[in-house]
């Protein structure tokens, strides 16, 4: 049915239509609804594939809506009809061109795999349609002269349609005129025999004239000479890979009937493959242009590039005009060379130009000649100009190019080395070109040996040179026609340890207002060696990894380095606002004073999430610099964001890099110890957090900052009660509310509230807990610590739900869950979820409590929260453990197990392990159920807490009979 709404395409088709298309006279009685339903079924597959709803439905019946060049037919249609209008004008090789284009189209049978009682004769209908073109194609053939190019695919489609008079015509001209006479007569009486077996008939009037006449050897039956057309391309390269996207854009543009001029312009940095591109373009284009393709290298990146004067003259010495006839005054050969090549079907093909000045005067006068430029620039100066701006290569055909060059199965043998090649390589081309040419030099060469020669930043580059192909002389040209302040302003980007930055950091780098930065990155944009890439609202400018390298080779002065000082003091500045400004504070940052120039990011959380990669790069790079100071201070800088984000890995690595840099700085040593104590301590690797924040807590006492120390208690109290040592949390909390409150009203009080309130919670009644966290919620709002604020919800939701206040607790997790998604908060959402399920479960909703469990592991999941992972699978263990899903709960109890056992939760082993007892005992296996209860006995009794009771009771209830 699709196949015949898409052949009916951008007209309504009735019931009755389809009912009669699809059965004929035999309908069956649930025709109207099977085609409802196939309708159904078919915007269903549309959708999940990711497509628009294409059929639309109306009184009138169905109607798919297409576009001009959707429908392959309609393609087919159009490209025949333009076929024969070009052959109308003697234009036979264009003619030619355009039926190959059609008959591309066709991938086989028509209607291969559709059923209908419409499709026989349609397909048959659509059938003729395609020999026709082919017997066509054949004409304009030989045509243009080409009798010994199509006969073999000639003799193949009179095997196929040995009837068929036209195409044994054909054959049988293609045969004489290659001087094969006898079999060229031997064809016609081959028909003759076969209408004679299959119908009693003789051949018609034409083949029999045509026979005739080559029995009497007449003179015009012999092709004419062709003109010899101008080839003057290079020849095309046989392992040319991808590009598939803009090379069909190339093609589109030059082929095909035009009213203006065209001009095609290939960009991009050098190595990227443009000639190649336009080599291979120019090669699939030939056939279009009968008198020629011409090539010349306009050499725009030497000092002195070729004039537009100079090349007129050696396109019309091409063309065969004798140097007498070439003027010499400029505007005298512009117009000899504009009436040449006026009537001309010529595609030229200029590679490496300079600037649009250099090609302006070149354009083609006439729409029957196209023009294909190459240039390192973005020629978006000429007029009408298409222009193809041509990157790295996809990874996948970065590999396959390697491996076209060295053999699948040297590639094959280490993949990952051969991976790791072309990313080294910057999936540049050229460099992969460089990297295949010496593995093919050296069968003996591992490629992982090689991976490792490249991975030095410091000799990349000397390893990408072989023989004439040298990627530092390739960049080194581009760069050379830079100006002044264009060239700096790449040698201090290539410094930058990042792939792209934003125009900030140019500004910072070169000491600039932005507005006059920008000028000078877009002289960059135009040369190809700064990329713009969108993101986070703003324009960002990437360096390829191997331009950067040569950028970075070319930065040797004292300037060059106080420049990127200047920019990272600039980073930490607006890091540190950003900071002021994120809706959370858990961690006090260090206070740092801003440099004048850097204005508070508008959107806090966009601005790190856009940067997190640059200051992370610029720690590593200062600490390799010595400038210690700034590295721990960008560190400190993240600590919130990361809090509140969860980018924890990465900022981990970064901490640790610094401290283990030394440094006397004990500010700087109490930060770090503090920030990873608590990132630790939240990640649920206590032991490793303990030491760090006693470090911290101390470090800060010794400076007299209470506030920090007050914050390392906090994390202390956290790390205690988790191991269950409840007397060293409750010291610690309090020790942390008097030195915070003996200070002004800070975020950090509430915090401190904050851990009062779980610890109450944990070993108390509801109602202190609840007075704690009334208390942190005050503080939260005052201080405008949103986060904090959905986090203490959270928690004072959980006062009523241990009070079985299930609607009180429901509606205020709501609230903290509203809060969590406007701050960005993952973790504070996935607290929420997991409870509101609890809620659900506990009430009975085992549907909801379902939905809001697995919902909680998604978020857990996402945002690599172990310990929210290890409770949304305690929750979703005990919903299932309801449902009846036993299998599902002691699988995701027992992954929750493992989890806590790594955190050393104790509170959560225990409770999980009981629960786990329950799930097996209801699964059949009480001996294995009351021994693992046993150790939840155990393990709640070393913690001295009331659930013993809980847990000996159960033990007591399923114990065999008799015991």
């Amino acid at each position: 049915m699709l196949a015949y709404l898409l052949l009916s395409a951008n007209q309504p088709v009735s019931i009755e239509r389809l009912i009669d298309a699809l059965w004929r006279e035999a309908p069956p009685a649930t025709a109207r609804d099977q085609i409802h339903a196939e309708v159904s079924a078919l915007r269903k597959v549309i959708r999940q594939a990711g497509g628009v709803d294409l059929i639309e439905s109306s009184a009138a019946g169905y109607r798919i809506t297409l576009q001009p060049g959707q429908l392959d037919l309609d393609e087919f249609t159009r490209a025949v009809a333009y076929a024969r209008a070009l052959a109308a004008k003697e234009e036979f090789g264009a003619g030619a061109h355009q039926l190959r284009g059609a008959l591309q189209l066709w991938r086989g049978e028509a209607l291969a795999d559709v059923a209908g009682e419409y499709v026989a004769p349609l397909r048959a209908r659509l059938e003729e349609q395609r020999v026709t073109a082919q017997e066509y194609l054949a004409e304009l053939e030989l045509a243009c002269g080409n009798h010994d190019e199509i006969l073999g695919w000639l003799a193949d489609l009179v095997s196929d349609h040995p009837l068929r008079e036209g195409l044994r015509a054909h054959l049988m001209l293609a045969l004489y005129r290659s001087g094969r006479r006898s079999e060229a007569l031997s064809t016609a009486r081959e028909l003759r025999q076969l209408l004679k077996e299959d119908e009693g008939l003789d051949p018609g009037p034409d083949i029999l004239a045509l026979e005739r006449r080559m029995l009497r050897d007449e003179a015009d039956l012999v092709a004419q000479p062709r003109p010899r057309a101008l080839r003057q391309l290079p020849a095309d390269i046989g392992d040319f890979l991808g590009r598939n996207e803009e090379l069909a854009r190339l093609i589109t543009v030059l082929s095909g009937h035009r009213a203006v001029p065209v001009t095609a312009c290939v960009a991009g940095m050098g190595g990227a493959g443009k000639t190649t591109l336009a080599v291979r373009a120019a090669h699939r284009l030939s056939a279009g242009y009968p008198d020629g393709c011409l090539f010349f290298d306009l050499r725009g990146s030497d000092a002195v590039p070729h004039s537009d004067f100079q090349v007129m003259g050696s396109i019309l010495r091409s063309l065969g005009l004798p140097g007498a006839a070439i003027p010499g005054d400029r505007d005298a050969r512009l117009a000899v060379y504009r009436s040449e090549l006026a009537d001309r079907r010529l595609l030229l093909v200029l590679d490496n130009a300079a600037d649009e000045a250099q090609i302006r005067a070149l354009v083609p006068p006439s729409p029957t000649s196209g023009l294909l430029v190459t240039s390192r620039r973005v020629l978006a100066g000429l007029d009408g100009a298409h222009v193809v701006q041509v990157g790295v290569l996809a990874p996948g055909e970065a590999v396959s190019m390697l491996c076209a060059m060295v053999g699948n199965a040297r590639v094959d043998a280490d993949p990952v080395a051969a991976a790791r090649l072309v990313e080294l390589g910057g999936r540049l081309p050229l460099a992969i070109r460089v990297i295949g040419t010496r593995l093919a030099q050296r069968p003996d060469l591992p490629l992982a040996r090689l991976a490792d020669r490249l991975a030095d930043e410091r000799s990349r580059l000397d390893e990408l040179a072989v023989g004439d192909r040298e990627i530092r002389a390739v960049i080194g040209l581009s760069s050379a026609r830079l100006d002044e302040d264009a060239r700096k302003a790449w040698r201090r980007m290539g410094l930058l340890p990042v792939p792209q930055m934003a125009l900030w950091t140019v500004a910072a780098l070169l000491d600039l207002p932005e507005a006059a930065a920008e000028r000078v990155v877009d002289r960059l944009v135009a040369a190809s060696l700064v990329s713009p890439v969108g993101g986070a609202g703003e324009t960002r400018f990437a360096l390829h990894d191997l331009v950067r390298l040569h950028a970075r080779e070319q930065a040797v002065d004292d300037e060059d380095t106080a420049s990127l000082h200047r920019a990272y003091e600039m980073l930490l500045a607006l890091a540190v606002r950003a900071d002021a400004g994120l809706p959370i504070r858990a961690f006090p940052t260090p206070t740092i004073e801003a440099g004048a120039g850097a204005a508070s990011p508008a959107e806090p959380v966009s601005w790190f999430e856009a940067e997190q990669a640059t200051i992370l790069a610029a720690v590593r790079d200062c600490v390799a610099r010595q400038w210690i100071g700034l590295a721990w201070r960008l560190v400190a800088a993240m600590m919130n964001f990361c809090s509140l984000q969860d980018y924890i890995e990465e900022w981990v690595d970064a901490a640790e890099l610094v401290r283990s840099a030394g440094g006397e700085n004990e500010q700087g040593q109490a930060a770090l110890a503090l920030g990873l104590g608590g990132v630790l301590r939240g990640r649920g690797r206590a032991a490793e957090a303990l030491p760090l924040l006693r470090m911290a807590r101390l470090g800060y006492r010794r400076l007299g900052d209470r506030r920090r120390a007050g914050s390392a208690a906090l994390q202390l109290s956290a790390v205690h009660r988790t191991g269950g040592r409840w007397r060293m949390s409750r010291a610690a909390v309090f020790w942390a509310i008097r030195e915070l409150e003996s200070i002004e009203q800070t975020a950090q009080l509430g915090y401190a509230q904050l851990a009062l309130g779980n610890l109450l919670l944990e070993t108390e009644a509801t109602e202190p807990a609840r007075l704690a966290y009334q208390r942190a919620l005050e503080v939260m709002r005052a201080t405008a610590d949103r986060a904090g604020e959905g986090t203490v919800l959270i928690c004072l939701a959980q006062t009523w739900r241990r009070d079985r206040r299930f609607e009180k607790a429901l509606t205020i997790y709501e609230e903290a869950s509203v809060i969590c998604h406007e701050v960005g908060d993952p973790v504070g959402r996935c607290m929420a979820a997991d409870s509101i399920a609890r809620v659900h479960m506990m009430t009975g909703d085992l549907t909801l409590a379902t939905q809001h469990a697995k919902a909680a592991l998604v978020i857990a999941e996402h945002s690599s929260h172990p310990r929210g992972v290890m409770n949304a699978l305690i929750t979703a263990g005990e919903v299932a453990m309801q449902v009846g899903d036993l299998l599902e709960a002691i699988e995701g109890l027992s992954r929750a197990l493992q989890l806590a056992q790594g955190f050393n939760a104790k509170m959560d082993i225990a409770h999980i392990t009981f629960q786990l007892a329950r799930a097996r005992h209801a699964a059949g296996e009480p001996d294995r159920a009351r021994a693992i209860g046993q150790e939840a006995l155990d393990l709640y009794t070393a913690l001295n807490r009331s659930e013993t009771t809980k847990v000996a009771a159960w033990l007591a209830a399923t114990a065999p009979p008799g015991n």
